[in-house]
């Protein structure tokens, strides 16, 4: 009975792991998209920053919508002096949530400085390169699933095998 709980903990945490390198690549792609519907928002709807950014987090789903829904709020509710510390404080409320890591936070929240405080050109011109460097964040997302998503689910069972033989 042993043997099999640490089998299946091992093999549960191979899956968890891998998990993570699939679904980086997605939320990636998503919180682009999320940034591509923004620029939309602004320069060709002349929305105003809290309602264009509550729009987007309606429409990105999961952990890639929530910093946008988190920094809408905080706009309209008050809770931060600017449209750059509620996209910086969105972002760290959020970004625990997610699969994305250090690097992808940065291509993200060197965004923040621009998003309000210049003409629409200007902030589109941000946002585009905010999507390209996530373009580049999303291939390397991808190739890191590549190489080792199925190393972790093999490393997971095959891990707890050795285990369940050490301790026979």
């Amino acid at each position: 009975m042993g043997a099999a709980l640490v089998l299946v903990a091992s093999a549960w945490f191979g899956q968890m792991v891998a998990s993570n390198y699939a679904a980086r690549p997605r939320e990636i792609a998503a919180l682009a998209a999320g940034l591509q519907f923004l620029e939309t928002e602004i320069v060709y709807g002349s929305t105003p920053l809290p309602a264009a950014l509550g729009r987007v987090g309606r429409e990105v789903e999961g952990p890639a919508g929530a910093p946008f829904r988190r920094a809408a709020e905080l706009l309209e509710g008050g809770g931060a002096p600017s449209a750059a510390e509620a996209w910086r404080q969105a972002l760290e409320e959020c970004w625990k949530e997610t699969a994305m890591d250090r690097a992808d936070l940065e291509a993200v929240a060197a965004l923040g400085p621009t998003l309000g405080a210049s003409d629409r050109a200007d902030q589109s011109r941000h946002l585009r390169s905010a999507v390209e460097r996530l373009k580049r964040r999303e291939q390397v997302a991808s190739d890191e699933r590549a190489r080792n998503e199925g190393m972790w689910r093999y490393l997971g069972i095959l891990g707890g095998a050795a285990v369940v033989l050490l301790l026979i």
